[in-house]
């Protein structure tokens, strides 16, 4: 029985898998050769041949039966170890991993992600939808004022603040009852805390688990 380390179990593990997909691609295990020729149509000797494919095939066969063991091993660790976060949620080493490739691929259907993406659209929008009234509302401003004005006088200080009164409802309000910038951005650090907080666990869990192979 081999004991080792889940971070050095995940090393090895992605280095045979490297190492078989290399070897697969590689390897030949029969050929063809004429009778009178002395070697195979690869130019080959032929017992040269035959001691390499028997030994590459063994040697796929062990590569992979060893990645097999090993990722049982990984499995079996990751659903019975468990790690707790600063907050003090706990939970498996296989959920925690499960949850930050969650939380962290932008393609998965985390919902909290999800929230916050959309309430970032609607602070984006609204914004942008602000400005573009601000700038109706100036123009309206500036074309009322300049239908009192002329090339012989400026417009007076009652005048100014008239047009501006006339045209005050035309200016835009946002209406925010939630705090929605504040509430974002409470939601962004917490989830970014947590991301943090994933993967420094998994990783310490990683480096001071034991699996036996």
């Amino acid at each position: 029985m081999e004991k080792m380390l889940i971070a050095e179990a995940l090393d090895e593990r992605d280095f045979l898998k490297k190492k078989i997909e290399k070897a697969i691609k590689t390897c030949n295990f029969v050929t063809v050769k004429r009778k009178k020729d002395k070697n195979t149509r690869d130019g080959v000797d032929p017992t040269v041949f035959i001691e390499k494919a028997k030994s590459d095939y063994q040697s796929i066969t062990d590569m992979i039966s060893r990645l097999k063991k090993i990722n049982t091993a990984i499995i079996l660790s990751n659903a019975t170890s468990k790690i707790t976060l600063k907050s003090g949620l706990s939970m498996s080493r296989a959920e925690a991993i499960a949850l930050r490739k969650e939380l962290t691929d932008k393609n998965s259907v985390d919902l909290e992600f999800q929230f916050i993406d959309r309430m970032k659209s609607m602070i984006i929008n609204t914004k942008e939808m602000y400005q573009m009234l601000t700038r109706k509302a100036d123009d309206a401003t500036e074309n009322y004022k300049n239908n009192l004005t002329s090339k012989d006088r400026q417009l007076t200080e009652k005048e100014i603040e008239a047009a501006k009164t006339l045209t005050a409802d035309e200016y835009p309000e946002i209406i925010d009852p939630i705090d929605i910038e504040s509430k974002h951005n409470e939601r962004v650090d917490k989830y970014n805390v947590l991301c943090k907080e994933l993967d420094n666990a998994i990783k310490v869990s990683n480096a001071t688990s034991y699996i036996e192979i």
